[in-house]
């Protein structure tokens, strides 16, 4: 995460492809190897939040292990519930708490 622009303060509509692609490395190693088809597929966030579980099994995404699928739409859940990123660490929930102080 760049700390520039932590996702923790960027609405998830606002989240470019390569934000969506840094997204997927936060929820771990089994995530990654999505990253290229994500990306292939153009997929911001504003597709993102549209996602079912059947897009992300079929092609382009075709992400075949379900617990992989279960997975991703429960972190679409926490996404679209609280529209930004969820921290992932004490830094990124520093800059949450200080972004919504200033606010």
């Amino acid at each position: 995460m760049g700390h520039k622009d932590p996702l923790v303060r960027k609405s998830v509509f606002k989240w470019s492809t390569q934000d969506v692609v840094k997204w997927l490395a936060s929820l771990g190693d089994w995530a990654q190897e999505y990253d290229e088809r994500f990306k292939a597929a153009g997929i911001d966030g504003n597709l993102l939040l549209s996602l079912s579980e059947y897009d992300l099994e079929i092609p382009p995404l075709s992400i075949a292990v379900s617990y992989h699928r279960r997975a991703l739409i429960k972190q679409l859940e926490t996404l679209k519930t609280l529209g930004v990123k969820p921290p992932a660490d004490l830094w990124e929930y520093k800059v949450q708490c200080a972004y919504y102080i200033i606010l």
